[in-house]
């Protein structure tokens, strides 16, 4: 989970750094660094949702080969 939350934080990172060296307008600069940040929110609830869902699936797998 660790190195798969500085990968996604390395590529949101990226895309911020992105915005900030070439978008000019102000307003757009915060909405697309908003935007962003919503990204990041997401993608790192559905990794921890997927590892979850594996997780139970491999427990109820070893209970079951029992």
């Amino acid at each position: 989970m660790f190195a798969t939350n500085t990968f996604i934080d390395m590529v949101q990172e990226s895309k911020k750094y992105f915005v900030n060296n070439f978008v000019t307008d102000s307003k757009l600069k915060l909405e697309l660094n908003s935007f962003v940040d919503e990204q990041t929110k997401f993608t790192k609830q559905a990794i921890k949702t997927g590892e979850t869902v594996i997780d139970s699936y491999v427990k109820q797998m070893n209970t079951m080969s029992k």
